[in-house]
Order: C-alpha cells, then sequence, then structure tokens
C-alpha cells in the first residue's frame, strides 16, 4: 500500500486506468524525464491477450531500459514471463518466413527486456491491514463456538477480501452455542461456513482463476481432485505455492476448501482436457511421431520394391528391431504419462 502512495520522484503508470492516447504519451513522457527516479507500473496484466497492447507495455519497458539510472517497478497478478509468449504464437507453415521471424523477433525482445527485473510474490495469505488481529485470535475474541473455530481461520486467512468474509461470520455466530453431543449436527454447522464461504466469495474466485495460466488452472484442478501432480510440472506448483493458492504439509492442497469445491464444480472438464492435449502435444512423442511414421513408410516400400530373398531377410532384421523401438517409445512417454 505504501509502495501506491504518490511521493517526489516516483511516477506511477497504471494500464488500467489509461494505456493509449494523448493522456498516456504524456505519462510516458513524465516518467522517461530526468526528475522520475522511480516508475512504478501498475496492472501489467491488463489486456494480456491484446497484442496492441502488449506491444505498447513492450516498448515502454524498452524506453525505461534504456535509462538505467531509473528504477522500474512492475505490479502484475500474472508472471511476467509468460508475456514472452503471449500472442508470440507461431503462424501456420503456409505462412510467410518473415512473419515467423516477426514472431521470434517480439519473443526475443520481451525475453532480453524482463530478463533485468528480479521476481518477488506477495502470496495471497499475506495481504491484510496492518495491525489487525490473525483470524485465530478473532474467532477466539468474539466468542465462537469452539467446534468450528478451525473451520472458519481455515477458510478465512487467504488475504483481505476472505477475512471480511470471516469477520461477518465471527459476527453472526458471536455468543452462538452447538450441540457437542450431536456429532451430526457439528458436521453440518462445519459443512455450512465452507459452503457460506464458496457463495460469497465465487466473484473473487473466479477473477482468480482467470489470472491463472493454462498450465496454472491444470494442475490447480490436478491437485483438486486428487492431490496429485506430473512432476514435469513441479516448476508451476512451486510458482502456485508462492502464491499461496496451494499449501504444502504431508500433501499438497488447494489453499481452502471453498476454493477446491469451485475448481471442482465450475471448472469445465472439457477446457481442462483441451490444456492436457496441448501439452501432451508438444511432448518428446509428438516430436518423433512424424518421422517415425515417414521411417516406417520408407521401410515398407522399399521391401515391397525388394524381391523375395531380401524381403525375407529385411523382415527378420525389422522383427529383431522391434523390442528396441519399443524401449525408445517407453523412455519418450515416461515423463508425460506418470503421476508422483
Amino acid at each position: 500500500e505504501n509502495l501506491l502512495k504518490e511521493r517526489e520522484g516516483y511516477v506511477k503508470l497504471d494500464l488500467l486506468k489509461c494505456h493509449s492516447g494523448k493522456e498516456w504519451d504524456d505519462a510516458v513522457d513524465k516518467a522517461l524525464k530526468d526528475g522520475a527516479g522511480v516508475v512504478l507500473v501498475d496492472h501489467f496484466e491488463y489486456d494480456s491477450f491484446n497484442s496492441r497492447t502488449n506491444r505498447i507495455k513492450l516498448v515502454l519497458l524498452e524506453k525505461l531500459a534504456c535509462l538505467p539510472e531509473k528504477r522500474v517497478i512492475i505490479i502484475s497478478s500474472v508472471p511476467i514471463q509468460s508475456f514472452t509468449g503471449m500472442n508470440v504464437a507461431l503462424p501456420a507453415e503456409e505462412e510467410l518466413e518473415k512473419e515467423v521471424n516477426a514472431h521470434l523477433q517480439t519473443r526475443d525482445r520481451w525475453s532480453k527486456t524482463l530478463g533485468s527485473f528480479y521476481d518477488f510474490w506477495f502470496p495471497i495469505k499475506g495481504v491484510n491491514n496492518e495491525g489487525a488481529p490473525s483470524m485465530s485470535r478473532l474467532v477466539r475474541s468474539k466468542n465462537v463456538p469452539e467446534e468450528i473455530r478451525d473451520v472458519i481461520v481455515e477458510e478465512c486467512e487467504h488475504g483481505f477480501f476472505l477475512r471480511k468474509i470471516g469477520e461477518d461470520l465471527c459476527e453472526s455466530m458471536k455468543d452462538e452455542t452447538l450441540k457437542r453431543t450431536d456429532p451430526r449436527s457439528v458436521r453440518f454447522a462445519r459443512e455450512g461456513i465452507v459452503l457460506k464461504v464458496q457463495q460469497l466469495a465465487h466473484s473473487y474466485y473466479l477473477a482468480i482463476w482467470s489470472l491463472l495460466t493454462p498450465e496454472e488452472q491444470y494442475v490447480l484442478f490436478d491437485i483438486a481432485q486428487d492431490g496429485l501432480v506430473n512432476l514435469k510440472n513441479l516448476e508451476v506448483v512451486d510458482l502456485l505455492v508462492k502464491k499461496g493458492l496451494i499449501v504444502s504439509g504431508s500433501s499438497l492442497q488447494v489453499m481452502n476448501r471453498s476454493f477446491q469445491n469451485f475448481i471442482l464444480t465450475v471448472v469445465e472438464p472439457a477446457d481442462l482436457m483441451k490444456i492436457e492435449y496441448s501439452t501432451r502435444e508438444s511432448g518428446a512423442w509428438n516430436r518423433f511421431r512424424k518421422p517415425l511414421i515417414i521411417f516406417v513408410i520408407a521401410l515398407i516400400l522399399f521391401i515391397l520394391k525388394s524381391d523375395q530373398n531380401e524381403t525375407f531377410t529385411w523382415i527378420t532384421g525389422f522383427a529383431a528391431g522391434v523390442p528396441l523401438v519399443i524401449n525408445l517409445l517407453a523412455a519418450l512417454m515416461k515423463g508425460e504419462i506418470g503421476k508422483e
């Protein structure tokens, strides 16, 4: 919060409020002047799937990079490294080579520009008002029934928005009593809190989900479903932990039950299957599939054109090589289908 306050020698560019036209040009000119020692670019993730908006961001950062005396701070809810892959996908094969080179050049410009920045992640759990008591202290001070205190804490300790929901729940359940002798009553009360938080935080969870990359969404769904994750996705898991969206204990878990329920009930499995398919398409098998098919077709044509004795020799040699090919394919596919 202190970082966003205006001060001398400090210029803030908010892409959410302005990113084009004369107002934007004036703001950029102000940021490039000698008096601006610190330039803060807020809401960098805004319109991140629009190639025109991303070009404006890239040009701004390149101009600031030419002024080494300035300190540039970027605030974004998505990893800034992801901009190296946004709207720079390679065109179809039939398109001109110069278009391919243009896309590669844009990706290279992003990589070089962002390569000079340090990454700092502020997890959701750490965003609370200064001086405010923790959720565990709050539920005790409001005399919330002991049987449901831990549920409120687990659901509402992840950020300012959920904390406000927790405060309202504590106020509504202040001095309330539960029948401790009735386990079903306690269980219903605990489940009711989870469902209540999920209902009130639906739009909030939807906003969080929309800001995740497709790979992060896929991994988060995997963890919400069975707590398992593919070993090749450990980098994505580490990023989700830094964001505070998953917690690690005896196993990986989504930050709370209500968000886990949201993921499992709202997210369309068909969309996640598309992500999984595109991930596998870029895997090792896809890289070797076409050359292998061409080789097999060429081998068959060669055998058909050979005489009978040579054909028998080739078939014998091919049969002897089948186990080697199978072992090779198994090694290529090992990392793509295994879960740990």
